[in-house]
């Protein structure tokens, strides 16, 4: 079965709602999240032990991409913009949160 591979770029609660959500997806997820924050991703890890979890957002989006890798961007407002334009250079579906820049 085909898995799907959902990168979160932030750990925090937002984040968490989206890894969440990926239960109800047609097809297994496969989460990864990276936040530079220690205390969010020990947090995110606990809550799903089976991420995979970066410090670095490159780091997530240097992963071999597949073509329906979706990646979310679940920071603070402020950090939005460099992270989706990461996100959609390294040619995968990108959804960000609200308000992009």
């Amino acid at each position: 079965m085909a898995e799907l591979n959902v990168m979160l770029i932030g750990a925090g609660v937002i984040a968490q709602h989206h890894a969440s959500a990926t239960a109800k997806l047609p097809l297994p997820a496969k989460l990864f999240a990276a936040d530079p924050n220690p205390h969010a991703l020990a947090q995110f890890k606990h809550k799903f032990p089976a991420a995979c979890l970066f410090s670095d957002a490159n780091e997530v989006l240097a992963q071999r991409a597949k073509d329906d890798d979706i990646v979310i961007v679940a920071t603070p407002p402020f950090a939005h913009h460099d992270a989706t334009i990461a996100a959609l250079k390294s040619g995968r579906h990108v959804l960000c949160e609200k308000p992009l820049a």
